[in-house]
């Protein structure tokens, strides 16, 4: 994957990311009494674009406003199960939201910086099908509004380019759930 961002001495900015790669997915249960499975994967490709505006306050801490636009296509892919040699067609799945957000920053003396965001967030279109032997299976959607709180910790070392993060986001509405996660970035 690949991502671009520009700032203006004023705060405006406006970013992009595009990645590229394979989706690999598996299952296993059983259908009447017999155990079964499948392994399976396919491409996806995804990317976004965003426009924001950062305000620094007099504390030395920044207010981020933006809108971004979020697209994903991952193609379909056919299974078969291990035990009786049934094949699920499962159909391609595209994802288009837009997300209107602001997040609060706040530096700190260690050359790290908190932060806390809130975010509104509409998927258009966000559909998947399978079939099988020619029937169409049960269709998920998920078309519709989710709120976003973000809490999370950016560290970056004096005179490096790697920086490391820490992150909890929970979602509300259309999706559920919380999610966190640990990330480190090198920037050249």
């Amino acid at each position: 994957g690949i991502m671009a961002k520009t700032e203006s001495e004023n705060g405006l900015y406006v970013e992009g990311s595009l990645r590229v790669g394979r989706a690999k997915s598996d299952y296993s249960g059983t259908i009447g009494k017999m155990s079964t499975g499948y392994d399976l994967s396919s491409t996806y490709f995804a990317g976004h674009i965003g426009v924001g505006q950062k305000h620094e306050l007099m504390n030395g801490s920044t207010i981020d406003t933006y809108a971004k636009y979020f697209y994903a296509h991952q193609a379909g892919t056919s299974a078969t199960l291990s035990t009786t040699n049934e094949t699920y067609d499962f159909g391609a799945s595209t994802s288009s939201r837009i997300r209107l957000g602001t997040r609060y920053t706040v530096k700190n003396d260690l050359k790290g910086e908190f932060y806390a965001g809130l975010a509104w967030e509409y998927e258009f279109d966000g559909k998947g099908s399978a079939t099988y032997q020619g029937f169409d299976l049960p269709s998920t959607s998920l078309k519709g509004g989710t709120t976003l709180l973000e809490l999370g910790y950016r560290f970056a070392p004096v005179d490096s380019t790697v920086t490391y993060g820490l992150n909890l986001t929970g979602f509300t509405g259309k999706r559920k759930g919380v999610t966190g996660g640990f990330n480190i970035a090198w920037a050249f």
